[in-house]
């Protein structure tokens, strides 16, 4: 792995953890929306993610993609594709 792809990889580690904190700091009965592109596929599979992702998408799921299914699920939350 290369220097740039090494920094990257530590940058969206700490990016998911600190949301990670965040998000877990909001009381449950309020309601978190994050609406950006957080640059991962999501595909058109929800296989694992039923509850979470609606079947709607395209292509193929790429671990950014599965990250963010990972975040949703670890906070009760839904994707919208």
């Amino acid at each position: 792995m290369t220097d740039g792809r090494a920094t990257a990889n530590a940058k969206k580690e700490s990016f998911w953890s600190d949301v990670f904190m965040k998000v877990g700091c909001v009381p449950q009965d309020e309601m978190v929306v994050v609406a950006d592109d957080m640059n991962g596929h999501v595909g058109n599979s929800n296989l694992g993610y039923s509850g979470i992702h609606g079947g709607f998408g395209y292509g193929y799921r790429n671990a950014d993609g599965c990250r963010i299914f990972q975040f949703a699920e670890g906070h009760k939350g839904v994707h919208s594709a």
